[in-house]
């Protein structure tokens, strides 16, 4: 394995895998994946959330409380060849459902009447089409093409599903 140069690596991303692995070494390196304890665990995903919504002050983590989410199950790509870091690729991410109380709601309501440069709220449409405009000659794409995997129409797709069958609750 080799460190990857693409993304430079910083307090947030250290513990994040980006790194390339030799094709006869992907097998093994996929169920290490699984085993290691420095990485996020769907048991706690407490760093996620601290970095994305407490650190970036969208959210204070005292008035959110705790937060509950279920395991829907695995993306993974197959192997392919990706344009923009100019390397073949194998995506992998476990997907879940946040399970918010009436109140959480309550302030994520708030948050959609009002626009951010930090967070934005996207259609199911405008996920499948990158957020490019139909119609307009606003073609930027503001959405990552692999957000579609988040998708409930995509849950097919998903494996291992019965992985963490438990719903999980982090305190924060």
């Amino acid at each position: 394995m080799e460190n990857d140069d693409r993304i430079p690596v910083n307090e947030n991303s250290k513990d994040d895998y980006r790194l390339y692995v030799k094709n006869k070494q992907l097998r093994k390196f996929v169920k290490r994946f699984d085993r290691t304890e420095s990485r996020e665990r769907i048991t706690d995903l407490h760093r996620e959330f601290d970095e994305e919504l407490f650190q970036t002050e969208i959210l204070d983590k005292r008035t959110f409380g705790s937060l509950k989410y279920n395991y829907c199950g695995r993306h993974m790509t197959d192997i392919k060849f990706g344009n923009i870091f100019d390397t073949y690729e194998l995506l992998l991410a476990d997907i879940i459902e946040v399970q918010l109380s009436d109140e959480q709601e309550d302030i994520f309501r708030g948050f959609m009447s009002k626009s951010s440069e930090e967070y934005y709220f996207a259609t199911e449409k405008e996920i499948k089409t990158c957020g490019v405009e139909y119609g307009t000659s606003n073609l930027s794409d503001k959405i990552a093409n692999h957000t579609v995997k988040i998708l409930s129409g995509k849950s097919d797709e998903l494996i291992m599903k019965n992985k963490h069958k438990d719903e999980v609750e982090i305190v924060f």
